[in-house]
């Protein structure tokens, strides 16, 4: 059990007390801990107990495989969304307190405004946050089902189960203002 304490659960748990701490103030903390649990995920899974044919051999490949990617890309997009939300920011008080004082150049200005726009419309249009929340417990679901599957909880037939409830929980990228209804239930 200490290669899972020290691979995937930490990843899991460790990034709810990073959202405690951003909404506390402390934003190193939580970069850095995004940053970190990017190299967090060693092989989060126990070792199997038993495996009974190559296919479901195969299976579990593919899955942790596939598990891998979900943590990568949920911590891809914490990043992205606050490097977005940053740079969205910073463009728009160059821009604001540049305006009219003849300190840039009105073509630097445009461009400096055009970049912010870019940057607002990723971090609001995209859903970034909650998209990056349902791969994040996309990763949960999925991982916590591979360990029971490798200590003989589940057979392969609910892991594949489990598996397209993962798929069904990711669902699309939605834009915002383009038509797509909210979801009905509130994302975890």
């Amino acid at each position: 059990m200490p290669e899972i304490a020290a691979g995937g659960l930490v990843a899991c748990v460790g990034l709810r007390g990073s959202a405690q701490r951003l909404a506390s103030g402390s934003f190193c903390g939580y970069l850095s801990e995004c940053v970190l649990s990017l190299f967090a995920m060693a092989d989060p899974l126990p070792a199997p107990v038993t495996v009974a044919s190559p296919a479901e051999q195969e299976l579990i490949h593919q899955l942790s495989r596939y598990c891998r990617r979900l943590h990568w890309g949920a911590t891809a997009l914490q990043l992205l969304t606050v490097f977005t939300a940053l740079a969205a920011i910073v463009l728009s008080l160059l821009v604001a307190t540049y305006t009219g004082s003849g300190g840039l150049d009105p073509s630097l200005l445009k461009l400096l405004a055009f970049l912010s726009a870019i940057c607002t419309a990723l971090f609001s249009g995209f859903r970034l946050r909650s998209k990056a929340a349902d791969l994040r417990t996309a990763f949960r679901i999925l991982n916590a089902d591979l360990m029971r599957y490798r200590i003989g909880q589940y057979s392969a037939s609910q892991l594949i189960e489990s598996y397209s409830k993962v798929e069904e929980r990711i669902g699309q990228v939605e834009v915002d203002g383009l038509g797509n209804p909210r979801p009905t239930e509130p994302t975890p």
